[in-house]
């Protein structure tokens, strides 16, 4: 056999391998979290028994497709993320060799490691929260727009002489309606 070169990776690589890793990962975790997310936002009345009747009621409701909403929130987070995670570890870990560090010690590995987690949630976690708005208000869009609809002739009828006042009303209405962040998500 023939031996291969081979080249240290630029930090433009390890990016693309960590955004590459989270990607991948993207269609693993996001019907998790979304068995997940609707376990966690059971509040006064339980609906769910636990995971796999959660995961039965959910898929019987609205298909097995609705496993993967917010699959797009989740590939920018976990994308976006991991390759910052990896890059701002190989980052410090240079850092600490530059600084005299062996790299590997277990206090050069904290370091790195420390600093990998706060880049990945840095980055991460914006998307994080809109994925999970997403996941757990399974309204059909239409409906949301209806909702929409309702408030802003509420705050039209309440306020007839001031538009700046039904304005505000109707956005206070629907921004406080979680299924206006899905309607701005084109990739999920």
């Amino acid at each position: 056999g023939t031996a291969t070169a081979t080249r240290p990776l630029s930090i433009v690589d390890v990016f693309l391998c960590g955004a590459t890793s989270g990607v991948v990962n993207s269609f693993i975790v996001t019907p998790v979290e979304m068995i997940r997310n609707h376990l966690m936002v059971q509040y006064d009345v339980p609906r769910y028994s636990g995971t796999i009747d959660c995961a039965r009621k959910i898929v019987g409701e609205n298909g097995v497709g609705v496993l993967w909403r917010g699959l797009g929130f989740t590939f920018l987070r976990d994308g976006l993320g991991l390759g910052c995670y990896f890059t701002a570890f190989e980052l410090t870990r240079s850092a600490v060799l530059s600084a005299g560090g062996t790299g590997s010690s277990l206090t050069d590995t904290l370091v790195a490691g420390s600093a990998a987690g706060l880049a990945f949630w840095v980055v991460a976690l914006p998307f994080d929260t809109l994925k999970a708005v997403v996941q757990t208000d399974l309204r059909p869009t239409s409906e949301a727009a209806e909702v929409a609809e309702a408030a802003t002739a509420r705050a039209a009828a309440a306020s007839p002489h001031s538009p700046a006042t039904a304005t505000s009303s109707a956005a206070a209405a629907v921004t406080a309606t979680p299924t206006t962040a899905r309607t701005g998500e084109a990739a999920g």
